[in-house]
């Protein structure tokens, strides 16, 4: 009897006496299957601990055969396993198929007649060197079996029908004096071809563990095999012990592996879960080639349904880590992944950063200009803090939306040290320029009664003599009996339109639409008729949408190199400009009775700006220690301004000093502009799928509403009525009236998730909204009912919609802006 100590590869380490009588059957049979002769040099790759050595050796003295013995230490280099493989010029080889990806690009394989791969899945049919060695009537044998029934059990010899198979290779006939018995899969009874397998021999036995004297002939795995019926075969599929329950959906790791190595990117790849739910899925390859990671993930989402695409892709530059007997140690592979992401933090990002935008970034990449947006910044840091724990996210979505790559490397390496500058930030928060306004004001304008409308129904009256005031709806406004919309015109501006339009009525012939581009045009067309009236040429792309300053003489729009333009409306000259030090997404604020605007940026400060010819001039600042995408709001009464910010704070301030009177701290990044109502409330959409009504004398929190998706888009209200889109594709009609709570009054699904504002008109009779497929609805704001849609060309609309009279008018990302006439 042999005594054979199995690791535990499969399990737990266990001892094994194998009789001759189970060992003996395998002998005979194999000199055989395997072609050996008193010619042949064996090459023996596993160590005396697993039982295919046996085979090995025993073959080799029965065939009067060479056998070729690696030490331990030589067996971990595939260098010098192919300088002593070469020389021998080894015949026959029995490896496993992890170990023989390893050595296979450097060993000549060719030189063998018989190759053997068991102890795992077979490689897939693609592999070149099997393709050659089937071609050139060389033998390939798929071997199975199980250490406590040593040591084989069934074999396949593959042939050039195989060269065509897609669905794996076969476990092929059981060995002399062995059955194979095939028991249902009891975690799934459902898979009714799927089932584990059962050895059984009525001579082979074995006895297990130090004391046992009982001879075992039946011999349970954990291995999963499925069951053609119609050819009456058998295919491995993996061990119950690989297998993961991921997304409600049982997935076997062995599986995903074997489907990546089809790529023919990786020379070898190893899976592994992370979490307790193990929903976090980790490839760890060794790719032929670099920076193939997009390429590799690209092929498994064409190849695997959803629940197997891994979370992340890594590349390593070392060997998957193999145990003693050729197989992957699982055991290693935790180890080895964070010592890979501690290593190259910068490769982790790498792949990351791919997998979303499907560019590799370089130092000064940033991830707006690769094409992310604000939705894919929050899911890279939900990745990202997979594995830092210590990094602020709220200064990381800041530093992906406005920095680098190399910002973001340089921050995930030393988090400590930034966010003790960003702390002495804090201590600086207030900055004054001067303690009270200039005595200068701006050009008087020669016009009376100017009029602009804005997205989400904001309507202001524009007079030099008076107060800027808001109403809720146009005065001259028609009532309509919509039927159909019909496209009046369009006009190119030469790349993807996301700000939202803005209208100003200068005179009953002067009747504009003034809207930016990503191009960093800022145009202004006459409504009726699209005709293009004047042409401003930005520093930067340009995603915020205007205002109209007080007297109504100058349009005021941002762009992404931080400067606010302030362009004169009659014809597009530039009267003045304001430097910020981070991008602007915001809409400027306009005080009602004098020249004060205030404005939020991305370099994370509340600007209060005193409008002058040449360069206007900062009043005071507050950092708000977040960069800012909610246009800042102010109290009717011009004393109190509100904003909030990508840190999920809302803040109030004096309007006059900066002075702030309240801070009120929400979940999840804010993006939706604040909406004030009634001078008592606040309303404020934010990314934790909740719409947050606040006390405006406080900042505590009234009530929440729940939606089911992130709210990007902005509240807009009319009378006691609120209307906000949200990105689990309804928009919400909330009954504000009991002030106690927000009753949903109704809510309509769109095709697609909501991003833009909606806008209501008709004296408050229809709403319009539109979704990012390019759907622009009209609805009833009563009832919710579908009054008419249209399909807006191009790639979506994030652009919000506003209307004047029977024009509806939208940018669309097709970089067209779209003027649309509603019919009877």
């Amino acid at each position: 009897m042999n005594d054979l100590f199995l690791i535990g590869s499969t399990g737990i380490p266990k001892l094994i006496f194998v009789s001759h009588a189970c060992i003996l059957p395998n002998l005979d049979q194999l000199k055989s299957i395997f072609n050996v002769t008193s010619n042949d040099c064996l090459f023996r790759s596993t160590p005396l601990t697993f039982d295919p050595s046996l085979v090995d050796i025993f073959v080799a003295i029965h065939c009067g055969a060479c056998l070729c013995i690696l030490s331990k230490d030589i067996r971990r280099n595939p260098i010098l396993i192919s300088s002593i493989f070469d020389k021998s010029l080894c015949t026959i080889a029995q490896m496993t198929p992890s170990f023989f990806r390893q050595i296979n690009t450097h060993c000549n394989m060719l030189q063998l007649k018989t190759l053997i791969l068991g102890g795992e899945k077979f490689p897939h049919i693609s592999n070149i060197t099997i393709q050659q060695m089937i071609r050139q009537n060389k033998r390939v044998v798929n071997i199975y079996g199980l250490t406590e029934m040593s040591c084989w059990a069934s074999y396949y010899i593959l042939n050039e029908n195989d060269l065509e198979r897609q669905d794996g290779i076969p476990l092929g006939k059981a060995l002399n004096e062995t059955s194979l018995i095939l028991k249902p899969y009891i975690d799934n009874q459902s898979k009714t071809d799927y089932f584990q397998i059962i050895l059984e021999s009525q001579t082979r036995w074995t006895q297990i563990g130090h004391l046992s004297i009982e001879k075992i002939f039946i011999f349970e795995t954990d291995d999963l095999i499925h069951y053609d019926q119609l050819n009456d075969q058998i295919f491995y599929v993996g061990r119950r012990t690989l297998t993961r329950k991921r997304l409600g959906v049982m997935i076997n790791l062995e599986y995903i592996e074997q489907i990546a190595v089809q790529s023919n990117l990786i020379d070898e790849c190893a899976c592994l879960t992370l979490n307790e739910d193990e929903n976090l899925l980790i490839l760890l390859c060794k790719f032929k080639v670099e920076n193939q990671i997009s390429a590799l993930n690209s092929f498994l989402k064409s190849n695997l349904s959803h629940h197997f695409i891994p979370n992340i892709i890594l590349s390593l530059q070392s060997n998957i880590p193999l145990n003693i007997n050729g197989k992957i140690d699982r055991t290693k592979l935790y180890t080895l992944y964070l010592n890979t992401i501690e290593n190259s933090s910068t490769n982790n990002l790498i792949n990351m950063w791919q997998n979303l935008l499907h560019i590799i970034p370089d130092t000064n990449s940033n991830f707006i200009f690769n094409g992310g947006n604000s939705l894919l910044a929050l899911t890279f840091i939900e990745q990202i803090k997979q594995f830092y724990l210590s990094i602020d996210t709220n200064y990381l979505f800041d530093l992906i939306l406005h920095k680098t790559f190399g910002d973001i490397i340089e921050y995930i390496n030393n988090p400590q040290q930034q966010q003790q500058q960003q702390q002495q930030q804090k201590e600086k928060s207030i900055e004054y320029s001067s303690s009270s306004l200039p005595p200068t004001t701006i050009l008087e304008s020669n016009l009376n009664d100017i009029w602009s409308i804005q997205r989400c129904s904001k309507i202001f009256l524009h007079n030099k003599n008076h107060l800027m005031y808001q109403y809720s709806s146009f005065p001259k406004e028609l009532k309509f009996s919509t039927q159909k919309l019909i496209l009046n015109w369009k006009c190119s501006m030469t790349k993807c339109i996301d700000a939202s339009p803005l209208i100003i009525l200068l005179d009953e012939y002067r009747q504009y639409v003034i809207i930016g581009s990503h191009a960093g045009l800022i145009n202004t067309y006459q409504i009726d008729n699209g005709q293009l009236i004047w042409s401003f040429q930005a520093n930067d792309r340009i995603e915020a949408s205007g205002t109209i300053s007080r007297n109504g003489q100058f349009v005021l729009i941002g762009d992404y190199s931080g400067i606010l333009y302030i362009i004169e409306c009659s014809n597009g000259k530039l009267y003045s400009s304001y430097q910020c030090q981070g991008l602007i997404k915001t809409i400027p604020c306009i005080h009602r009775s004098i020249d004060m605007i205030y404005l939020g940026a991305h370099d994370q400060f509340i600007h209060a700006i005193h409008i002058q010819e040449a360069s206007s001039k900062c009043i005071w600042k507050f950092g708000l220690n977040s960069s800012c995408v909610s246009s800042p709001q102010l109290s009717t009464d011009n004393t109190r301004l509100f904003v909030a910010s990508l840190g999920g704070d809302v803040f109030a301030f004096e309007s006059n000093d900066g002075k702030l009177l309240w801070k009120q701290s929400l979940n999840k990044p804010v993006f939706s502009t604040i909406a004030i109502w009634n001078e008592k409330f606040l309303f404020v959409g934010c990314v934790d799928q909740k719409l947050y009504c606040l006390d405006c004398s406080n900042g505590q929190q009234k009530w929440s509403f729940l939606t089911n998706g992130p709210i990007f888009s902005s509240p807009c209200i009319f009378n006691n009525t609120l209307f906000i889109g949200c990105h689990d594709q309804y928009l919400y009609a909330i009954d504000l009236s009991t002030e106690r709570e927000g009753i949903l009054q109704w809510k309509s699904l769109f095709p697609s998730m909501i991003y833009s504002s909606s806008f209501v008109y008709d004296n408050g009779r229809m709403v319009i909204a539109a979704s990012t497929d390019g759907c622009l609805r009209i609805l009833n704001t009563q009832t919710g009912e579908v009054i008419c849609e249209t399909q807006v060309d191009g790639n979506g609309l994030f652009s919000s919609p506003v209307s004047y009279l029977d024009y509806i008018i939208v940018g669309s990302r097709d970089d067209y802006l779209y003027c649309y006439k509603l019919l009877s």
